[in-house]
């Protein structure tokens, strides 16, 4: 159970980096 939450944890960083990433690309493009 422990290595399920860290791998949703994992996962949830990830996206979260990508969501940054492209919010950073859209203020660039303006």
């Amino acid at each position: 159970m422990t290595g399920d939450r860290a791998l949703a944890e994992d996962l949830a960083q990830e996206a979260f980096v990508r969501l940054l990433k492209r919010f950073h690309v859209l203020r660039l493009s303006f």
